[in-house]
């Protein structure tokens, strides 16, 4: 196994994959899909742009910028991009560098923030531009309307497709080790995408992973507290805290509420067990149906088994999330560019694959 150390992420890729992350570092070249940006190139677009700073994390700052299009030299597009380095002055060597390139390039999916190029020297990363900004923004800004019950359960589809994705149907098993709704942008047609997946060759180097290890997110299931073990199956737990934050519009741990209802999972379970879901249902919605909220949170609760072994697989997780959707409506429509998915106007969005992986 191997696990991620400079990237927002602590990802772990299974050497039982079709094609390992070992076979992928022998790889000699970068993918030939993606742009190979100079240094000079992107500093210069950056100060050209006055690029913005959009991230500042333990792992390095993003920034975004415009480039010119390959496709379309007269035209410009607006990308981001993450510079690989951290707080803790542990940067990627570029053996390093180049496998997580290599294998960022491998994986291809709707709903993952795609790479669009790099640059080698000065260990940079460049995606697509996500301008709708992140789930977390959406659900807990005070100054903005909330997402309506609706789009919450297409984001709850979406990332369910990008989970399924890297943990059961791509080439390279993939498992994500800072889940949180921040981490999940909104592209411009508010399709939810899963960032932040980085690679590094050995799990060994505590340098970072003790750090990370003694403070985890509400996100994390309890084995990885004691354990610090990254499974698939932490990944399942993280998506049911997700589902509930989602159905509350409450943050996974609130410090402004009083002990007892500070820990969203704690707070709701009295509520679930007698089937009073008005009681959590986030009350800024004025339009939602109580039948999808209460199979959503059985979802959550499947996946927030104490035991491990008892959560399903996100492929199952998927499964059921669709049948929620396709209940809400059989076909339910993507946004218009000049519809306003914030709030429900009584429009239905489709999903183009209920089991897009």
């Amino acid at each position: 196994m191997a696990l991620e150390k400079y990237g927002t992420a602590y990802t772990r890729i299974s050497h039982t994959a079709s094609s390992s992350s070992q076979n992928v570092a022998n790889l000699e070249e970068m993918p030939s899909h993606l742009r190979a940006f100079t240094e000079r190139e992107l500093t210069k677009a950056m100060k050209v742009t006055k690029a913005t700073k959009i991230g500042d994390g333990l792992f390095g700052k993003v920034c975004k910028t415009v480039v010119k299009s390959l496709e379309h030299p007269k035209h410009r597009i607006e990308v981001a991009v993450r510079y690989c380095t951290c707080s803790y002055q542990v940067k990627p060597t570029y053996q390093e560098y180049a496998l997580q390139v290599k294998v960022l390039g491998a994986i291809n999916h709707p709903n993952l923030v795609r790479l669009i190029g790099y640059a080698y020297n000065a260990r940079m990363l460049v995606y697509e531009h996500m301008p709708n900004n992140s789930v977390f923004h959406h659900l807990h800004s005070s100054d903005i309307t909330p997402l309506s019950w609706n789009m919450r359960l297409k984001v709850a589809h979406d990332v369910a497709c990008g989970m399924a994705y890297l943990h059961e149907a791509s080439n390279i098993q993939v498992m994500l080790g800072d889940f949180s709704s921040s981490n999940i942008l909104l592209d411009e047609n508010w399709n939810a995408k899963l960032t932040d997946i980085g690679v590094a060759p050995d799990q060994n180097d505590e340098r970072i992973f003790s750090k990370k290890r003694k403070h985890p997110t509400q996100y994390a299931a309890p084995e990885y507290f004691y354990t610090g073990r990254l499974t698939s199956m932490c990944n399942v737990w993280s998506y049911g805290v997700f589902l509930y934050e989602l159905i509350t519009g409450r943050h996974p741990q609130d410090f402004n509420v009083p002990k007892g209802g500070d820990i969203l999972v704690e707070w709701v379970e009295p509520y679930v067990k007698t089937r009073n879901f008005i009681s959590i249902i986030d009350p800024r919605l004025e339009v939602y149906s109580m039948e999808s909220v209460a199979k959503l949170s059985s979802i959550a609760q499947f996946c927030l088994a104490s035991n491990p072994i008892r959560r399903p697989k996100m492929s199952v997780v998927l499964n059921l999330v669709s049948k929620i959707v396709a209940s809400i409506s059989g076909t339910l429509e993507h946004p218009k560019k000049d519809d306003d998915p914030i709030k429900d106007n009584g429009k239905k969005w489709s999903l183009r694959a209920l089991f897009c992986f």
